[in-house]
């Protein structure tokens, strides 16, 4: 049976007939799931966690405007394999403040068919979280003050978002989260107290030779924030 992504034309209700059934315009069955996607994609060796080397924090770029430098990047993902990646989860967490400066933006871009990695930074390690599975990750996952090329010209961004409006603080916690809905929580007001943050992006998707871009800027920011950051993605 073949297999396709494309979605197909829509059916007229119950056009194959048959007894009731749930089933979507497109003919797709609805199913009951058991368990969460992660556990699924967990279960089958396509769950990966990527990571900063623990107790070595890496700093980030210095990109002093109020819209990101397409040249700089605080993370960059290429896919160099067959599969597509589904980013799930981003966490940032502050060792080390950034110099001058207040309020903190970041913007993610999605940029297909190239390799937006240049230079700098250090590759994250990667682990598949199923601990029977031997599948490898062809994710190539780039974080701190990163030269990258150009954008191309179907690089599509997905908004800024700003956790606070003040310099960051030691021990905030940054935290992105892929394909939900809701405009994310914090511990606490944007004041220059601790907290953790939670932001929302829509489910995004990078097919093969496609990079996903994560910008960091803000005004008159002179030394960049030093970070241990990890990230969950999908790889199937």
């Amino acid at each position: 049976m073949g297999i396709f992504r494309d979605r197909p034309t829509p059916f007229a209700d119950n056009i194959q007939g048959g007894p009731p059934s749930r089933a979507g315009r497109y003919g797709e069955t609805y199913d009951l799931p058991l368990t969460s996607k992660e556990y699924v994609a967990a279960d089958e060796g396509s769950y990966y966690w990527a990571f900063s080397t623990i107790g070595t924090p890496i700093v980030g770029p210095v990109d002093a405007n109020n819209t990101p430098t397409a040249t700089k990047a605080l993370m960059t993902v290429y896919n160099a394999g067959p599969n597509r990646i589904y980013p799930q989860l981003l966490q940032l967490y502050v060792t080390t403040v950034g110099t001058t400066g207040s309020r903190m933006n970041f913007s993610h871009v999605l940029d297909p068919g190239t390799n937006r990695y240049s230079s700098g930074g250090t590759a994250l390690t990667k682990n598949n979280c199923n601990s029977a599975s031997l599948n490898n990750s062809n994710a190539t996952i780039t974080f701190g003050a990163l030269t990258t090329t150009a954008a191309g010209t179907n690089a599509r961004t997905f908004g800024n978002h700003q956790p606070r409006g003040t310099i960051e603080v030691v021990e905030d916690m940054y935290e992105f989260v892929y394909g939900t809905t809701g405009g994310g929580t914090s511990s606490a007001s944007r004041a220059a107290t601790v907290s953790d943050f939670s932001r929302s992006l829509p489910p995004l998707v990078l097919g093969p030779g496609d990079s996903l871009v994560l910008h960091f800027y803000r005004a008159t920011i002179t030394v960049g924030i030093t970070f241990e950051v990890n990230f969950a993605f999908i790889e199937r």
